[in-house]
């Protein structure tokens, strides 16, 4: 069984003081939640996957996590418009 959690994705903007422009950090969701259509959107795509009996791809305990997929499982942020943005930093724990 392959198991993978993300605990938060973010995007910071180095400037002289650290902004982050985009932050998604599973706490406001509950557990079971596969599709964020808040201001931090997000979707996933599963049909690569053929879950075994205790698999997942979903938010748990304020993670993201994908247990027992047997194939690939996507996470998709919204757009996240970096253009005007120099040294973008890129964080996923």
């Amino acid at each position: 069984m392959i198991s993978c959690i993300l605990l938060f994705a973010a995007i910071h903007v180095n400037l002289s003081a650290q902004s982050v422009i985009w932050l998604e950090d599973f706490d406001d969701l509950p557990d079971g939640t596969q599709i964020d259509t808040g201001p931090t959107a997000w979707t996933i795509d599963t049909t690569a996957c053929n879950f075994g009996p205790l698999g997942s791809f979903e938010v748990f305990l304020n993670a993201f996590q994908g247990i027992d997929t047997q194939g690939e499982g996507i996470w998709y942020s919204e757009i996240i418009d970096i253009s005007d943005h120099v040294d973008v930093k890129i964080v996923i724990h």
